[in-house]
């Protein structure tokens, strides 16, 4: 695939230059993030805006990094990047291994993730294809529940979209109905109802974690066949003649909040003392929240997160093995702390105060509009009408009448861009924050039918 698809210097060897650069950087200050996040440090750098191919917007990667959303990699050090991180450490360049996080603490990070984003209605698992990508993130609830012992609210439904059959224990592939089991006979009796996601008294031998009944699949699956139309091709297209069309819808608003995330770390030998520095600097940062008027709901600052960092010691003179020994270094603290700022016009204020309190990474800053729903509505709502003038062009075009609506698909919308800051007139003046305007934008693709 990279032979053919992803030309070596157009793109690899630029992609390895820019993370280098944060490599290295994190590397001489002793700090460790996970593979997503140097890429949203590439990003946020500027460093890939020179080699663009397409407008920014339409990236999912970029907006991704806007909303500074958390995407799970398990697997990575089999990635090109992986492999050339491996090299790097080989050279020296890199002098910790460690300096990118490992899948093993990517799990720690999702267990403690779904266990703040698990309550409510629930967190449902939707999986698109197979691989690691998928039975990796699917096997955290029976983690925390069979290896954490912890009472674990359990995925509320589940969901895969492949074109494999029965594996017989390959991984890669397997379908629905050897991902999951349905409850075991004790927990469905104290089950009023049914829950198709309830893990089984042990894990299933192969690397996916549960298994489906599949009776049960048959059955919610069933209402969508009913709802299928009778001249639906195996593809999905409509077996009669149709026009295809996609629409745009885009409206353009000023934000009216502000997300700032932040993540305050330190690693140190003694754990107390790292956390005690983490704690100090997140207090400092609550404190100055609540001074410029935020309440208690636009703070979010979860718990603290410990794990040990490790590096390598010299083996002694003589010693037949080669190499270094393993050993502990540190152990590294975080604490996230998410703040929602509505006044827009206290921002400068909020980075002046968090300025002073050392905290000056501010990457992940994005506007928002506080109605963004309603403004996702009115511009798919634009979207389906720049389709539908669309079809009605093509159909006078081609001579023939338009009939009903086969389908329609929404494609996804995107966000705002990060706040930008221009410099004051006067020397001396405090600087403007200019938040500009984010596009709330929604794409559709629609299917007519053509009128007889």
């Amino acid at each position: 695939v990279t032979d053919t698809c992803i030309p070596e210097d157009e793109a690899i060897r630029r992609i390895e230059k820019a993370a280098l650069a944060e490599w290295t950087a994190a590397d001489k200050k002793g700090e460790r993030y996970f593979p997503h996040e140097f890429f949203y440090r590439m990003i946020r750098s500027g460093a890939f805006k020179q080699h663009y191919q397409i407008d920014p917007k339409d990236s999912w990667m970029v907006a991704a990094c806007e909303k500074n959303l958390p995407i799970i990699v398990p697997g990575w050090e089999d990635a090109t990047l992986g492999n050339i991180f491996a090299a790097h450490c080989m050279k020296g360049d890199v002098k910790s291994v460690h300096t990118v996080r490992t899948g093993i603490e990517y799990m720690m990070y999702l267990a403690d993730w779904y266990r703040k984003n698990s309550g409510g209605a629930g967190v449902g698992f939707f999986q698109i294809g197979g691989g690691i990508a998928g039975d990796f993130p699917i096997c955290v609830v029976p983690m925390l529940e069979q290896d954490m012992a912890e009472a674990t609210p359990l995925w509320s439904y589940f969901c895969q979209i492949s074109d494999s059959t029965t594996s017989y224990g390959s991984y890669s592939g397997a379908v629905p109905n050897e991902k999951i089991t349905g409850a075991s006979s004790d927990r469905t009796r104290r089950n009023s109802s049914w829950n198709p996601t309830r893990p089984s008294s042990h894990r299933s031998s192969s690397p996916a974690c549960w298994r489906v009944d599949p009776v049960r699949v048959a059955l919610l699956l069933l209402p969508l066949l009913l709802l299928t139309p009778a001249y639906t091709l195996a593809d999905g297209l409509p077996a009669s003649p149709y026009i295809q069309v996609s629409g745009h819808g885009e409206l353009r608003v000023a934000p009216d909040m502000v997300l700032v995330p932040l993540t305050l770390e330190k690693s140190d030998k003694d754990a107390t003392l790292a956390r005690a520095e983490v704690e100090d600097r997140a207090a400092k940062v609550i404190a100055l929240a609540r001074r410029l008027g935020l309440a208690d709901k636009d703070i979010a600052a979860p718990a603290v997160t410990v794990y040990p960092e490790y590096g390598c010691a010299p083996i002694s003179p003589g010693s037949p093995s080669k190499g270094c020994n393993r050993v502990r270094v540190a152990q590294h603290v975080t604490r996230s702390v998410i703040l929602t700022l509505h006044e827009l016009s206290r921002y400068g204020d909020l980075v002046d105060g968090l300025f002073d309190i050392g905290i000056t990474d501010l990457g992940g800053v994005s506007f928002d509009r506080s109605d963004r729903d309603a403004l996702q509505e009115k511009a798919r709502a634009l979207a389906v009408a720049d389709a539908r003038a669309k079809a009605v062009g093509l159909a006078q075009a081609a001579g023939v009448a338009l009939g009903p609506v086969y389908s329609i698909a929404e494609q996804g919308g995107y966000g705002g861009p990060r706040p930008m800051m221009a410099a004051a007139a006067k020397s001396g003046a405090a600087p403007e924050y200019l938040s500009g305007e984010i596009e709330v934008g929604a794409d559709v693709t629609v299917y007519y039918l053509i009128a007889h």
